[in-house]
């Protein structure tokens, strides 16, 4: 379910950058693209890579294709695309949120944390970015980074559905370091 969370807001987000700028975009974009939405990827996958033979400094496409790649779990493939998209765009948070979920995947927790904190860095507002590298602080062990982006996601957040079960996941984690904290002394 997270994961399909991740492509649907990835797909928004694309979307709403995709009305804004108004660049001719070939047939084949137009066809891959409407396929895309329709979670059709396998048969958006060889239009939208015409499309980026044709226009290869097209940054949606590349977006596109990566996420495709993603799906079909070809994260190389995914990372190429993100950053050639990462070439041409103005926007480059949610390349470097989308490159961090794929070093996720790959368990490289320290290249996930280095790509979400780019993408906080290009747009303070992308609050997911806090949720995903506490996870892979968790996963790096570190649980007081953890809990501080957990806690700037629910600040950010208040009113999503996750709130009530990240809490509970903090206040386990500080019985953790509590815990620890006892042992060392």
């Amino acid at each position: 379910m997270y994961k399909q969370l991740t492509t649907l807001i990835s797909i928004i987000i694309i979307f709403v950058i995709s009305c804004a700028v108004r660049v001719h975009r070939p047939q084949s974009f137009i066809q891959g693209e409407k396929k895309y939405y329709n979670q059709k990827f396998v048969k958006a996958l060889p239009l939208l890579l015409r499309a980026h033979r044709e226009k290869p400094k097209l940054s949606t496409t590349c977006f596109y294709l990566a996420n495709i790649y993603n799906h079909l779990r070809q994260p190389s493939q995914a990372l190429s695309f993100y950053k050639k998209g990462l070439l041409n765009t103005d926007k480059p948070a949610h390349y470097y949120f989308n490159i961090g979920l794929t070093f996720f995947y790959l368990k490289k927790y320290k290249k996930a944390v280095d790509n979400f904190a780019l993408a906080l860095k290009a747009d303070p507002g992308l609050v997911n970015a806090h949720l995903d590298m506490g996870l892979a602080y968790f996963r790096q062990g570190d649980l007081k980074k953890t809990i501080s982006h957990w806690e700037l996601y629910m600040k950010s957040s208040p009113a999503n559905k996750q709130v009530d079960s990240i809490q509970k996941a903090i206040l386990i984690l500080r019985k953790r370091i509590s815990k620890q904290h006892s042992l060392q002394r």
